[in-house]
């Protein structure tokens, strides 16, 4: 009797194989490799496979299609997805139709999935549970839940753990294998054990009542620290909820569906910890898919363009330098705010690819800087959390690599923006990354500060040069005394530490003059400017040069 374990890899790019069959060299396993779900399941008939690993994309079936014919007829078969199409609906699909074990994406981290494929082997053979995890497996969870609803009223939950990717990479194997227990037993009094539904994500049901009742306490108990063993760790957990109801569709596959669903129409930037599916809540899935649908080709098309928000001088109201702002005309939907794209774009990944082209036109703009010789002049540019969590080896950091080794000279026309949260995720790493950018001459910004978690007594360990005030903080400024004085404060302890202070959103009379008495260096906001095309700022920035000139005379 053969016992040696057998993997079946299928996919219609040969590179794709070739690459996994590198990765799972010396784990022992007898590899098959195919180019189509058709090729497989002709394989299948033949020779017991324990563990299948399918593309999204390819001929004739896709994954999805594949894998739920895979679940009818070898049930026992443990289904893996790994696919660049780093879609909701790949993943709602492969989780209801396929039944998936896991859906990983491309590029995929060695490491990480030889431990997926160790584990999935291991429950190929061991049962119905996730040993490292303690989640349940989908096909025995959906059973589970299936009898239940036909009893009683209940809500599923879908929960995302937004953090999971740098966890992964911050804790070791022993550390994670505690952090996914703990998670698993903080469901808690559940009707259904939770169930692992894809990378990051799980699932479980409890009684509707129960949910009505006590929704944000069960928010707050996902948000509670916990200890891994070495480190205290927040987990940074989502809901969504979809309710059974009488005379609908209470099949597990529904249920998950539409809190998946809820799950996406979350604003990652957003304090709301869960949101419940309602018949709008299709409405929005639909334009998030189109919209992430849509993202390559309208970088191809020129659909995307930049905009400047003048920063003035405090003092003379002359411009000092730009905020770069990215928009989005769609064909179909208008002008698409950032708000909806940018998350989209950092979940699915193509943030790499716009953030490059983004900090392009940036450095295009520090060009026409320098040719006008506005040596105090500075455009900055947001760096997103996923770039900037990348680390030293991420398209945009080696792009100013370049950019300092044949124009080094440019490098003092950027000022890079980071968000507090991102630097407060791994604030070691964050400082050998900003101390970098540093070197190559680049100015350095804390973006959003007064919205995180981050404090004035943390920003004399980080590297930054300036501090952006958010406009939450100056809003009520010329009406409340307490909002007057808790902004002061962070203005003169900012000017204490050297930096320099922008402050966002100014839009009143009484904001300007606050700004004034306080000490700020630039503000931006309406009452100076609104976003302008990149020509129309080199042209005031031209006009305001031009009168400095003539009074420095």
């Amino acid at each position: 009797m053969d016992l040696q374990k057998s993997l079946l890899l299928v996919d219609d790019e040969p590179s794709i194989p070739r690459a996994l069959r590198r990765a799972l060299r010396g784990e022992g396993y007898r590899v098959h490799t195919v180019n189509s779900g058709m090729e497989a399941i002709e394989l299948m008939r033949m020779q017991k496979i324990d563990v299948v690993i399918s593309d999204f994309r390819m001929p004739e079936m896709n994954g999805v299609q594949f894998l739920e014919a895979v679940r009818r007829q070898y049930p026992k078969t443990v289904r893996m997805m790994l696919s660049g199409q780093a879609d909701t609906n790949a993943v709602i699909a492969a989780v209801n139709e396929g039944n998936i074990y896991k859906f990983l994406t491309k590029p995929w981290d060695n490491e990480q999935l030889r431990e997926e494929i160790r584990t999935a082997f291991q429950l190929a053979h061991e049962g119905s549970v996730d040993a490292e995890t303690g989640f349940l497996l989908p096909p025995h969870f959906h059973e589970s839940l299936d009898d239940l609803v036909a009893h009683r009223s209940v809500t599923l939950l879908v929960g995302e753990l937004r953090n999971d990717a740098s966890l992964r990479n911050m804790l070791p194997e022993d550390e994670r294998s505690v952090l996914y227990k703990t998670i698993a037993k903080r469901c808690g009094e559940v009707l259904v054990p939770p169930v692992s539904l894809a990378q990051g994500m799980f699932g479980f049901a409890i009684s509707r009542e129960r949910a009505d009742r006590e929704m944000s306490a069960i928010c707050q108990a996902f948000q509670q620290p916990l200890n891994t063993g070495n480190h205290f760790i927040t987990p940074d957990i989502v809901l969504g909820r979809a309710n059974s109801a009488v005379h609908e569709d209470n099949s597990a596959a529904v249920l998950t569906r539409k809190a998946t669903i809820a799950l996406s129409t979350l604003d990652r930037a957003s304090m709301l910890r869960f949101a419940t599916y309602c018949p709008s809540s299709e409405a929005t899935f639909q334009l998030r898919h189109s919209l992430e649908h849509d993202m390559p080709k309208a970088l191809q098309r020129g659909e995307f363009f930049v905009l400047l928000q003048p920063q003035v001088d405090a003092d003379t109201l002359r411009i000092r330098g730009g905020e770069l702002l990215v928009r989005w005309q769609h064909p179909k939907h208008g002008l698409v705010p950032p708000h909806e794209f940018v998350e989209i774009a950092e979940v699915n990944g193509f943030i790499d690819e716009l953030g490059d082209w983004v900090l392009r036109q940036s450095i295009d703009l520090a060009r026409k800087l320098q040719t006008l010789q506005a040596d105090s002049m500075r455009v900055s540019v947001n760096v997103s959390p996923r770039q900037f969590l990348a680390g030293f080896d991420a398209p945009w950091v080696q792009r100013l690599r370049q950019v300092a080794a044949r124009e080094p000279a440019l490098l003092k026309y950027l000022e890079l923006e980071v968000t507090e949260g991102a630097v407060m995720e791994d604030p070691v790493a964050a400082v050998s990354i900003l101390e970098l950018l540093g070197d190559f001459g680049i100015s350095l910004a804390l973006d959003d500060f007064g919205t995180g978690h981050s404090s004035l007594a943390q920003l004399k360990s980080l590297p930054f040069d300036v501090l952006k005030l958010d406009r939450s903080l100056i809003v009520d400024v010329d009406t409340d005394y307490k909002g007057r004085s808790l902004a002061g404060h962070m203005i003169s302890m900012a000017k204490d530490l050297g930096l320099l202070v922008v402050v966002e959103g100014v839009e009143t009379q009484g904001q300007i003059e606050f700004c004034q008495t306080h000490g700020c260096d630039l503000m931006q906001g309406f009452a100076f400017h609104r976003p302008i095309a990149v020509d129309d700022f080199l042209f005031k920035l031209s006009s305001d040069l031009v009168n400095d000139k003539g009074q420095s005379h």
